[in-house]
C-alpha cells in the first residue's frame, strides 16, 4: 500500500471511524484503487492482559460488593481469581481485593485496563492501589507487580 486518498500511507493518521478513504495498491505491475470505510481501532482486552501480565482475573465491582464495603457507588475491579505462583499470588493480592489505580490511573472498567496495559513489557514493574478487607475493616496498600 503506498498511498490512501491520494496522500502517503502517514497521512491516514488523525482519520475518524467511519471516513471513507481511496486506497492506492500497487500489484503485479498494476495499480489497483478501492474505498474502503475505517473502523474503530480495535482495544486490547483487559482482562487477557491482567492474566498474562500478573495472573489475575478481575471484573468490575458490582453494586452489591460496594454496599458491603461502604461505598455509595462500585468503584474499581473486583479480583476474582489468583493463579497460584504468579506475579499477584507472589505479591499477597487475593479473590475480593479491589483494585482501585493501575499506575497513577483509576480503573473501573477492564477496557481501562486494556488501555493502560497494552504498552506495559515483560519485566516492567507496574503498581497497583489495592483494597482489602481485613478483619473488619478496609486497608488500602500499595502493590508492585513485575509484569511477565
Amino acid at each position: 500500500m503506498l498511498a490512501i486518498s491520494m496522500k502517503p500511507l502517514w497521512l491516514i493518521i488523525g482519520r475518524r471511524a467511519g471516513e471513507s478513504v481511496l486506497l492506492r495498491l500497487h500489484r503485479a505491475a498494476k495499480i489497483l484503487k478501492t474505498r474502503v470505510t475505517l473502523a474503530e481501532i480495535p482495544q486490547p482486552e483487559g482482562g487477557d492482559l491482567l492474566q498474562a501480565h500478573f495472573g489475575l482475573e478481575g471484573e468490575p465491582m458490582r453494586d452489591r460488593t460496594a454496599k458491603r464495603l461502604g461505598f455509595q457507588r462500585p468503584l474499581g475491579l473486583t479480583i476474582t481469581a489468583v493463579e497460584r505462583g504468579g506475579p499477584a499470588d507472589l505479591a499477597g493480592l487475593r479473590t475480593g481485593h479491589v483494585i482501585l489505580h493501575l499506575g497513577r490511573f483509576q480503573v473501573r472498567r477492564l477496557d481501562e485496563v486494556g488501555s493502560l496495559l497494552s504498552a506495559v513489557q515483560s519485566g516492567q514493574r507496574v503498581r497497583l492501589d489495592v483494597l482489602q478487607a481485613s478483619r473488619g475493616r478496609l486497608v488500602r496498600r500499595i502493590v508492585m507487580l513485575t509484569a511477565r
